[in-house]
């Protein structure tokens, strides 16, 4: 019913603190659905409960919309029109909101930081009986995209020339060509890196006879999450010293870190960079700034502190 170009979902039980940065990151890629989560659903939804196949174009990740998502109307168009085509039922489209992010088969653009859960009797709980409800509905979703795709698939290879009337390639950018990583605690910027910190997803190829519990069991039996749930992207920027983001994997050269500060800055601003390393670290670092993210600017001194006018720091290792 919407008539404007986007839309944002937010259930009521909890108080989303980062809207302007998050719309700010969407803006630039609305094609992508933007979602709001904590470390530890992160931890799954770029993780657990990604789902790939490159044989049939399945690359979808699932991501609750009810703690913040943006959202263009066209995709919710798709979606609808997605639910047609896949005969879903009118008690499954009473869930529709965990079939959403699956079914548009293109990984939804995620950020990671703390939330703030309101107490509501009977509301939905990320834990307990509404997470395995929910994992239920991600499984039959997964099965009917899972079906539509190879249906599609097998009628392309059957007759080429029906080969580009849907399109179901991977948008860009892609999961591993995306930076921002956080919004930062004050909602003005963004807290950037290129350091991934799970596995490639494709490691594991989507088994529609797999329930999402044993999926993550295998993935889990792979690689433990636990760590980034300690230290996720968000500590860097939360304005507490005692926390830290810290990287499960070394650093090496051309990784890099920064702050899309989203808007030119009206005043002279002043940053603060603490890193906990050795002195010789520093030896290696690379500092850069930019007012539009083109034209960048060298600063030499690795202990620094300054004060203009910016849009974008990035610090290259």
């Amino acid at each position: 019913m919407a008539a404007t170009k986007y839309c944002y979902f937010q259930d009521d039980d909890w108080m989303i603190k980062h809207l302007r940065s998050m719309y700010s990151n969407f803006l630039r890629f609305p094609n992508l659905i933007h979602t709001d989560t904590n470390a530890d659903v992160y931890s799954s939804t770029n993780w657990k409960w990604c789902f790939f196949d490159d044989d049939i174009d399945l690359h979808s990740c699932y991501s609750w919309v009810g703690t913040g998502a943006f959202t263009s109307r066209e995709n919710v168009l798709k979606f609808l029109k997605m639910t047609s085509k896949t005969e879903m039922s009118s008690l499954e489209f009473i869930y529709g909101d965990m079939y959403f992010t699956t079914y548009l088969n293109q990984v939804p653009y995620q950020l990671e930081n703390s939330l703030i859960e309101l107490p509501q009797e009977n509301g939905f709980s990320l834990t307990g009986k509404d997470r395995m409800l929910n994992k239920l509905y991600m499984h039959k979703a997964l099965i009917r995209l899972y079906n539509y795709l190879s249906l599609l698939k097998s009628k392309n290879n059957n007759n080429p020339s029906t080969q580009m009337i849907e399109d179901t390639k991977e948008f860009s950018p892609t999961l591993y060509e995306r930076d921002v990583r956080s919004p930062c605690h004050n909602d003005k910027c963004l807290f950037l890196t290129n350091k991934h910190s799970f596995p490639n997803v494709k490691l594991f190829k989507y088994k529609p006879y797999i329930n999402i519990s044993e999926s993550e069991r295998l993935h889990s039996s792979f690689f433990n999450t636990q760590h980034f749930i300690s230290y996720p992207y968000s500590h860097a920027v939360d304005n507490d010293n005692s926390t830290a983001w810290i990287s499960q994997d070394v650093i090496r050269k051309d990784d890099y870190i920064g702050l899309d500060l989203l808007l030119p800055m009206p005043v002279p601003l002043t940053f603060n960079l603490i890193i906990d390393h050795k002195s010789d670290y520093f030896n290696h670092l690379s500092i850069q700034i930019s007012h539009d993210g083109s034209a960048w600017v060298s600063i030499n001194n690795i202990i620094f502190s300054f004060i203009m006018k910016i849009l974008t720091i990035i610090i290259i290792i």
